[in-house]
């Protein structure tokens, strides 16, 4: 190879260089914007929104609120607890959020709230996955528990894990 095709070749390497480098700063800056404007971010209302928004559970349940309501009989549902992590891609930026929502009722029996718990796991699951703002990716049942409380009162906790891209 003669010195010009090797500068004309080391030219073309820096150039592309520099290009991939625009590109990963200009990326870091959209996701950087997008996460101070809330684009991509999980709406905890969106889910609360869309149980509130099922007539048979609205009809069943007391409150269905983003916190533990402060006067509310039973039953009633509400987020236990939220967190998330980053799920970017390349091309959009991106949450993974885990939710646990919880159910407060009365009943004796270990069954008493089943056909209730069913009819909220089947709500959640059939959530749309266009968002305002976002696009829910994966909502996947992650785990159950249920415990007894005094007064024959049961809290059955529903966790899931919702990965979210940014539109």
């Amino acid at each position: 190879m003669s010195g010009g095709m090797i500068r004309a070749e080391i030219a073309a390497f820096d150039a592309l260089a520099q290009r991939l480098v625009a590109r990963a700063r200009a990326m870091a800056e959209a996701r950087a914007a997008a996460r101070r404007a809330g684009a991509g971010r999980w709406r905890r209302a969106a889910l609360i929104g869309w149980l509130a928004a099922d007539p048979a559970l609205s009809a069943t349940l007391n409150a269905i609120a983003e916190e533990a309501p402060l006067r509310a009989s039973l039953p009633w549902l509400a987020i236990a607890a939220s967190a998330s992590a980053d799920w970017s891609c390349k091309t959009h930026p991106g949450r993974e959020v885990r939710i646990a929502v919880e159910l407060h009722c009365r009943g004796d029996g270990p069954g008493s709230a089943g056909d209730l718990v069913a009819a909220i796991e089947s709500r959640i699951a059939a959530l749309p996955r266009a968002q305002a703002g976002f696009a829910v990716v994966t909502c996947q049942f992650l785990r159950a528990r249920v415990q007894q409380r005094g007064e024959s009162r049961r809290a059955i906790l529903l966790e899931y894990r919702f990965r979210l891209l940014a539109e």
